[in-house]
């Protein structure tokens, strides 16, 4: 399912983790989240672009399914190692898990990186 932002809607995705994780520090990334979906994309366009991403950034990428523009979104926990948090290991005893972006698959789909708007 995209763009499941709430756990009773069958799990999370990659865009409502994150709006998850930042939420429970105060953090709204999407404006649009009286809506009850949400996704990478639309998340994009409510972050600054940064080409010197600090740990808590959001890492963007494309064409990891059939869709325009930003299709899949992490969290950077390590910009130096390649690390980010996301939901990428979906299973009910794995949940969110590590993943290196600076693997070839990722970076083929590298979009870029956003900072928060204040």
């Amino acid at each position: 399912m995209f763009g499941g932002r709430f756990q009773w809607q069958g799990g999370l995705d990659c865009a409502g983790f994150v709006c998850l994780v930042f939420d429970r520090i105060g953090v709204d990334v999407d404006p649009g989240h009286d809506l009850i979906y949400t996704n990478a994309e639309r998340i994009r366009q409510y972050w600054t672009p940064v080409l010197d991403p600090l740990p808590g950034d959001l890492v963007f990428f494309e064409r990891t399914y059939p869709t325009t523009g930003a299709s899949h979104l992490g969290i950077v926990v390590d910009f130096d190692k390649r690390i980010m948090l996301d939901d990428h290991r979906r299973s009910p005893t794995a949940g969110p898990g590590w993943t290196d972006y600076g693997a070839p698959w990722w970076q083929s789909r590298l979009l870029g990186f956003g900072r928060v708007i204040r």
